[in-house]
């Protein structure tokens, strides 16, 4: 079945995402599973891996890794979650990755080629406790990263989906990074859905997304704030509905 790490502050350190390659085999399992107890305070840290291959079926999330309770953290760097796949019916979605609870950290990595039957084809984030312990807080950071080709098939956010749950507070930040080509065919937000906030984008591209309903490239339920960024060729049906932001 997927990998699961047990062990608080646990590194993974690969020789580099293009050699050190985890890949799912078994049919129908994600590829990691981080702090399956979901203790409070956990911490992890992942760099220099490629992960791959991982289909989690039963609708709780996070093809590739699914992480995060009350006060944990984690960090990936330098990374590649490409080709995972989240489904289910009523999926939490994150096909990349899923983490909800504490803060999650992105740094230098891409996720390429993700797909969900719900929402979050790349990445799902949620500062809220699976357990609804409180008061839960995170942030969620990505800088120099890159989002392509993901889908969020029967949701919303095809690069990403933004929100809080179980009473959560989350705050979101997003520089020098890339989306591009993802898409919601049947939802909101082909780049990114913000379902709660605030989110601050700043220096980054968001180029040829699509959404089927609205915000080609961001649908905002919340504060959202766009700067010196390049947002080009987003779509959706109706040029009403935000070929770029709604």
């Amino acid at each position: 079945g997927d990998l699961d790490v047990r062990g608080n502050n646990t590194t993974i350190t690969g020789a580099g995402a293009a050699t050190t390659i985890i890949q799912q085999t078994q049919l129908n399992d994600r590829v990691l599973e981080v702090n399956p107890d979901l203790l409070a305070n956990f911490n992890f840290s992942i760099s220099d891996v490629t992960i791959t291959g991982g289909k989690e079926t039963t609708a709780v999330g996070g093809g590739g890794i699914i992480s995060g309770s009350i006060g944990n953290t984690m960090s990936v760097t330098n990374c590649i979650l490409s080709g995972n796949s989240a489904t289910g019916l009523g999926t939490l979605g994150g096909g990349g990755i899923s983490h909800e609870g504490g803060s999650l950290t992105i740094t230098g990595t891409t996720f390429s080629n993700n797909s969900t039957s719900g929402s979050g084809g790349g990445l799902g984030y949620s500062a809220g406790d699976p357990l609804i312990r409180t008061p839960s807080t995170g942030t969620l950071s990505i800088s120099g990263s890159t989002f392509s080709g993901n889908s969020a098939a029967g949701g919303n956010g095809g690069g990403a989906d933004l929100f809080n749950f179980n009473l959560g507070t989350g705050t979101y930040a997003i520089n020098s990074s890339t989306f591009s080509n993802n898409t919601a065919p049947n939802g909101r937000g082909g780049a990114i859905i913000v379902e709660s906030g605030p989110l601050a984008v700043t220096t980054s591209a968001l180029t040829g997304n699509s959404a089927g309903i609205s915000g080609g490239a961001i649908n905002s339920n919340s504060s959202t704030s766009v700067t010196f960024s390049r947002l080009v060729g987003n779509t959706v049906p109706n040029p009403l509905n935000g070929l770029t932001l709604f």
